[in-house]
Order: C-alpha cells, then sequence, then structure tokens
C-alpha cells in the first residue's frame, strides 16, 4: 500500500479557531524542527472587514517553553483585507463589492475579476446607456445618477459576472437587495482565488475570507543547534476570527522505512 499523507506529514492546530483583538500579537505553539525538513504555516481568516490586515511572520527559539529567546525567520506576509478603495485584493476566497459613501462613480470607472474587467458607463460610444438588460463584449455596466451602492447596479454587475458567455467562469455572484452589497466566491469552492482590482475611491472592494501561508526548511530556521522550534505569529489589525494550522513534512521517524509507521502500512 502506498504511504498515507499522514506518513510523511504531521498536522497540528497551531492557532485554535476564535476571535482575536486587534493589535494584539498571536502566536502559535513552539514546534520541534529536530526531525523534520520543512514546515508550512497555513491561516485562515474569515470574518476580515474593509480596513482589516492580519501580519505573519515565523519565530524560531531554543525550546517550546522559552518565548523570550524567540527571533523572527523566513519572509513575513500579510493577508491584506484593504483596499476600502482603489487598489488590488489577491488570493481571497470571499469578496464583497460594495458603493462609497463618499458619492457616485464616475464615468469609466472598472473593476476586474480575476480576468475580466467591467467598465461604468453613462454611455457606449455615444449610444445609449447600457441597461440592467445589456450584455455583451464590451462588458459595459448600466450607470446611475445615485451612489454605487444603487441596487440596479450592482445588480447589473452581478448578472454580468454569472453570464454564461459575458462572465466569470468559476466565479459566483449574489447580492443582497436589504444593502446592495455583492459577494464574490469561487465555485467549485477550492479551485481558484480571486483577484479583484477597482479603479476609484468610489467603488469599495475587500474580502471576507482569505488564506495566508508561511514555509520554511532546515536551511533557513536552522541557525544553531540551539534553534531548533519554530512558531507562527499574527498580529490582526482589527477584530477577526483567525485559526491556524502547522504541517511538519518528511519527518525522519524509522531508519529503516524512512517514514513512520502506521496502520495502513504493509508492516511485515
Amino acid at each position: 500500500m502506498s504511504m498515507p499523507i499522514t506518513g510523511s506529514a504531521k498536522v497540528d492546530i497551531a492557532i485554535a479557531p476564535s476571535s482575536y483583538t486587534g493589535g494584539s500579537a498571536q502566536t502559535s505553539s513552539y514546534y520541534n524542527m529536530k526531525d523534520y525538513e520543512k514546515v508550512i504555516f497555513i491561516c485562515m481568516a474569515g470574518s476580515m472587514t474593509a480596513s482589516g490586515n492580519v501580519p505573519m511572520r515565523l519565530v524560531q527559539a531554543p525550546t517550546s517553553t522559552a518565548p523570550s529567546a524567540a527571533i523572527a525567520i523566513g519572509t513575513a506576509a500579510t493577508m491584506n483585507g484593504t483596499p476600502t478603495d482603489a487598489g488590488t485584493i489577491t488570493r481571497a476566497m470571499e469578496v464583497v463589492i460594495c458603493g462609497s459613501s463618499q458619492g457616485g462613480f464616475a464615468h469609466n470607472e472598472t473593476i476586474t475579476v480575476n480576468d475580466k474587467t467591467f467598465t461604468f458607463q453613462t454611455s457606449s460610444g455615444g449610444t445609449a446607456a447600457p441597461t440592467t438588460a445589456t450584455f455583451n463584449s464590451n462588458l459595459y455596466i448600466c450607470s446611475s445618477s445615485s451612489f454605487l451602492s444603487s441596487y440596479d447596479t450592482i445588480a447589473h454587475l452581478a448578472a454580468y459576472i454569472n453570464h454564461a458567455t459575458y462572465g466569470c467562469t468559476g466565479v459566483v455572484a449574489t447580492i443582497s437587495a436589504a444593502t446592495s452589497y455583492l459577494t464574490l466566491t469561487v465555485t467549485p469552492p477550492g479551485e481558484k482565488t480571486l483577484t479583484v482590482v477597482v479603479s476609484d475611491s468610489s467603488l469599495i472592494a475587500y474580502p471576507t475570507q482569505m488564506i495566508g501561508y508561511l514555509e520554511v526548511d532546515g536551511s533557513e530556521f536552522l541557525s544553531s543547534s540551539s534553534q531548533d522550534h519554530v512558531a507562527l505569529e499574527v498580529t490582526p489589525s482589527t477584530d477577526q476570527r483567525l485559526a491556524a494550522m502547522a504541517i511538519r513534512y518528511q519527518g525522519r521517524y524509522s531508519v529503516d522505512r524512512g517514514y513512520m509507521v502506521t496502520a495502513y502500512d504493509d508492516v511485515v
């Protein structure tokens, strides 16, 4: 029988799922890397807002009980909940789009969802302005004199994204009539991530669910024989629901087999 995944990887809960206070650093347990070649920490954020960011870094220490001696290791990363206006969101699992309270949108403003760019128009090349029933390769979204959060405008964007011919493959848009918030999700789940680019501050887009990764191997964090424990540190900027796991790979459990012997192995 082939080796199961758990035969070469050890999975642990690094940060228990819970709500954490913004500005307060959360550090996972320190995991001993003596018998492993590499580790990846996976952090999940599930209630991000338009201003919430989650900086992540890895730290190493001599033992699991001596975090005061910890030092940073490897490359840091941030799960970015901004922009609150113009900017780019990458690697999101779910994104909310809504209008800004600062005013209406401008002619020719755009929003890009993965590989499709949609343009808000007051007219279409001198012809009549697009309506909520207009769908074509220009990807023009109907305009409105009201804020971008007007239901008709956001509903037209949602209908375009879901369109069989002109829409975004693998992305589903749903809209709340009460709030005019548009939510983008990936389908089937896990097959891709979302990249959203907005061109102007009158449109707000922010991720509500993201996954962040940090990975190191022995050559990066074992700077000395005493530094063989590693942990994940996250510092959410706002109150945030977080969870994280640690996966250690290529453990050296058995001299003769080269990996952990499990109940699934054909041991003779």
